[in-house]
C-alpha cells in the first residue's frame, strides 16, 4: 500500500486512472468496508488503481478543536487498510481553513478529476463536502453522470441502527464495547508508543507500559487488554487503565497497561492494545495506598480471566 501526501506526485503509467473513495474513514467500521469493496471490485475490473483520500486532521476534529473524540488515529487506520489489503494507496490530504472553504465545484475538477485524474467515485449516501457543505449525491451524479463512474453505497444498519462514526463514539463513550464491536467489525482497538511514566505503578511492585495517544478518544475505565508489540510480534495479555489519571493528577488523557508476567524494557516499541471487556470505571481516591490496592485487586482479577480467556 503506498501512502503519500497530496502534493507529491502521483504519476503512473501502471494503472488507467483512479477508483476513489473520500472520507473521514474513522473507525473504518463494516459501512467504510462495504463501499470500500464495491470500489475494489470496479477498479480490478477496469484496471484502476485503488485509491482512498481522507484528512489529517479530520475536518470534525479541525473545527471542534478539543472537543471531538476520535475512533480511531491515522496510524491504526494505515495499519489496518494495510493489513487486509483494502487500497493500493492512501492520499492524506492536510486539512485547513483554506481547505475549508474550497467550492464543491473546485475540489471535484481541480482536485480528483485534474491532480488524481479520477477515473470512479464510491462514497456513502451521507457523503457531503466543499466549503459549507454544497456538494452532495446529486451534485456528483450530474456532474459525473457522462464520462465517469459514480456510485453512492446505501447505508448498512444493525438492529435498525445505521451504522456510522458517530454511533460507534457514543458506544465507546457508553463503554458498549459489545455493540462497537458489531458496528467495527471487530474488537475495538488502539496503537501507540511506549514512552516514560512517572514510574509509580512500578514502585509498586506493578509497572505498566505508557502508551502515547495522540488524539482524543472516547473510551473510559480500566479493562482486560490483549497488547500486541508490533515490532517484535509478541502478544501479551493484560490489565489497562484509559482515562485522566484522577487520583494523580487529572490533567491528560492516557492509557496505562500492565502486562501480565513480564518486566521487560519495552521503551519505543509500537503496541496495538485491543479491548476484551471493562472490569470497572476509572475512580478517584483519597489515598494512593487505596488506588495501590485496588490496582492489585484489578490484576488479580484480570490474570484469573485471562486463564480461560479463549481468542
Amino acid at each position: 500500500m503506498y501512502f503519500t501526501h497530496l502534493n507529491l506526485s502521483l504519476a503512473s503509467n501502471e494503472f488507467d486512472g483512479r477508483a476513489i473513495t473520500i472520507g473521514s474513514f474513522d473507525g473504518l467500521h463494516v459501512g467504510h468496508v462495504k463501499i470500500i469493496n464495491a470500489l475494489n471490485e470496479h477498479a480490478k475490473a477496469h484496471n484502476l488503481k485503488r485509491t482512498l483520500v481522507t484528512f489529517n486532521p479530520l475536518p470534525p476534529e479541525y473545527f471542534k478543536k478539543g472537543s471531538f473524540h476520535r475512533v480511531m488515529s491515522l496510524r491504526d487506520k494505515l495499519d489496518y487498510l494495510k493489513t487486509h489489503d483494502l487500497v493500493d494507496e492512501v492520499i492524506l490530504i492536510p486539512f485547513s481553513q483554506g481547505m475549508a472553504t474550497i467550492t464543491a465545484d473546485s475540489f471535484l475538477n481541480d482536485i480528483l478529476l485534474d491532480t488524481l485524474e479520477m477515473k470512479a467515485l464510491f462514497v456513502g449516501k451521507d457523503f457531503r463536502f466543499g466549503h459549507k457543505a454544497q456538494g452532495d449525491i446529486e451534485f456528483l451524479s450530474n456532474a459525473l453522470k457522462d464520462d465517469y463512474h459514480f456510485r453512492a453505497i446505501e447505508d448498512l444498519e444493525q438492529d435498525n441502527i445505521r451504522v456510522s462514526s458517530t454511533k460507534i463514539r457514543e458506544f465507546l463513550a457508553n463503554n458498549d464495547l459489545v455493540l462497537a464491536e458489531q458496528f467495527l467489525g471487530r474488537r475495538y482497538s488502539l496503537i501507540g508508543k511506549v514512552v516514560y511514566g512517572n514510574q509509580l505503578a512500578r514502585t509498586w511492585g506493578m509497572p505498566t507500559i505508557n502508551v502515547h495517544l495522540k488524539h482524543h478518544f472516547p473510551l473510559r475505565g480500566v479493562f482486560n487488554v490483549i497488547a500486541d508489540n508490533l515490532c517484535t510480534g509478541k502478544r501479551y495479555y493484560g490489565t489497562a487503565n484509559m482515562g485522566m489519571r484522577p487520583t494523580i493528577d487529572g490533567k491528560k488523557l492516557s492509557l496505562e497497561v500492565h502486562l501480565h508476567n513480564t518486566n521487560e524494557n519495552l521503551y519505543g516499541d509500537h503496541f496495538k492494545i485491543t479491548f476484551i471487556n471493562k472490569i470497572r470505571d476509572e475512580i478517584k481516591f483519597n489515598a494512593l495506598e487505596d488506588l495501590r490496592k485496588q490496582i492489585e485487586h484489578d490484576i488479580t482479577n484480570s490474570s484469573t480471566f485471562f486463564k480461560d480467556f479463549s481468542e
